[in-house]
């Protein structure tokens, strides 16, 4: 969860995606070397190599291009957004658009402003991601009681 924290508090995002950057750490960790095994899990897992070459930084601004046949020859043909991951089942990477009413999209065909925002000087901010236990009592239900009538019941 630190590393969520770190992803959230340098990024403009809302809180609430939090959950996408959880997936997108869980991408990540498992693509570099751990303690207790000196290789990655992705190669335990296939036997290749992974590339990292595709890693970007989680909420950078970006501008994506994304597929529509109806759009005109003088039409804009890019969405700025926000990265947010990679999806699970296609080569290419997820994006948060705030201003569209398809809030996440999925395209290959995008330009990171990483530089932009590793330029900019932005203060972390304090995120919140703390395990709230809360104690919920469970109903005391009392079992029904069917009686059997004697002439039902087998002999003992």
């Amino acid at each position: 969860m630190d590393m969520v924290r770190s992803m959230t508090s340098y990024s403009t995002l809302p809180v609430s995606l939090w959950m996408k950057a959880l997936k997108t750490a869980i991408h990540i960790l498992n693509r570099v070397p751990s303690k207790s095994v000196p290789k990655t899990p992705y190669k335990l897992w296939t036997g290749r190599k992974p590339l990292l070459n595709h890693l970007h930084v989680w909420g950078c601004p970006a501008e994506a291009r994304i597929f529509n046949p109806s759009l005109g020859k003088l039409d804009e043909r890019t969405v700025s957004c926000h990265f947010i991951g990679y999806p699970e089942r296609s080569k290419g990477f997820r994006f948060y658009c705030p201003d569209r009413y398809t809030k996440f999209v999925e395209t290959r065909h995008a330009v990171f402003l990483e530089s932009d925002m590793i330029r900019g000087s932005t203060v972390p901010r304090k995120v919140d991601l703390q395990e709230k236990r809360m104690y919920v009592p469970f109903p005391m239900v009392e079992e029904p009681y069917f009686s059997i009538p004697a002439e039902v019941a087998p002999p003992i």
